[in-house]
């Protein structure tokens, strides 16, 4: 099966993703990497009018330590989490949930951000985050 028509849009800044959100409400899906959300267009469980595309958007991605809070940006690939050092010495648990993801092309492109959103109950990150008591952010 194949996804319904739908408005692909590109932001070039995060003011312009948000408005694209805030014009087209439910209508409109975010899309950074499309591992879950690729899937379920196709067998037609998610039919987005339009998706906004994320990958243009580099201050959502990226890993950082914070006074007593290891920062990670939605927009981070399964990959990076699995190997960065910062995670791997803050939280190892997430480190060696995310080289367990999948393949490895799910882990360079799938992302912390879309595996949170989607909640698979067979995804390993919304379980890991909330063993160590995780905060999410709906902020830049």
């Amino acid at each position: 099966m194949k996804p319904t028509a739908f408005s692909y849009h590109r932001p070039s800044t995060l003011d312009d993703a948000l408005s694209l959100l805030a014009l087209h409400g439910f209508d409109a899906k975010l899309i950074a990497g499309g591992q879950s959300l690729a899937p379920m267009m196709n067998m037609r469980f998610a039919q987005p009018a339009h998706l906004v595309d994320l990958n243009a958007l580099p201050q959502l991605k990226g890993v950082t330590l914070e006074p007593d809070t290891l920062a990670v940006g939605a927009m981070t690939r399964h990959h990076e989490l699995a190997t960065s050092n910062t995670v791997r010495a803050d939280c190892p648990l997430l480190a060696e949930a995310a080289a367990t993801i999948g393949h490895y092309a799910i882990r360079q492109r799938g992302t912390l951000g879309g595996s949170l959103a989607h909640a698979d109950p067979a995804a390993q990150l919304p379980l890991i985050a909330s063993t160590p008591g995780a905060r999410f952010d709906a902020g830049p």
